[in-house]
């Protein structure tokens, strides 16, 4: 893709409010949401990272096939002051960069993990690899 290419489709991206990093998850819904739930999957990015919008709509077509299977957590890493970036900060912070996915069983152990990006079919492949673990 070329340079100005990019800036459109980032500037576009804006404009239209895309704000996955920015959203905030009630902590006692996804307390409860958790404890119910098999597999959550943990995605760490920021909206100044260009690996994580390239993989921002796939994560959404994702989340769309996902949702109510698995309890799904999207991370702002620049927003240390939320829940979520609280509760699974530390594991973000051992890692080496973002984007970052984490799949966890109910009890907080990691199933598995990912650096970088992944499309809709690899977050799939992944997700049920955690959800055969997970029972």
């Amino acid at each position: 893709m070329k340079p100005m290419h990019k800036i459109t489709l980032l500037l576009l991206l804006l404009l239209t409010g895309v704000t996955a990093w920015a959203e905030k998850v009630d902590l006692k819904t996804y307390t409860e949401t958790a404890k119910n739930a098999k597999v959550v999957v943990v995605h760490a990015g920021a909206t100044w990272c260009a690996p994580c919008m390239k993989m921002l709509p796939e994560w959404h077509a994702f989340e769309g096939n996902y949702k109510g299977k698995v309890t799904l957590v999207h991370i702002n890493a620049d927003q240390h002051d939320t829940p979520e970036y609280k509760k699974y900060g530390p594991m973000i912070e051992k890692e080496e960069g973002i984007p970052l996915t984490f799949w966890l069983d109910s009890n907080g152990k990691v199933l598995g993990k990912v650096l970088g990006t992944l499309d809709q079919k690899a977050l799939a492949s992944k997700t049920d690899d955690a959800l055969s673990k997970a029972k």
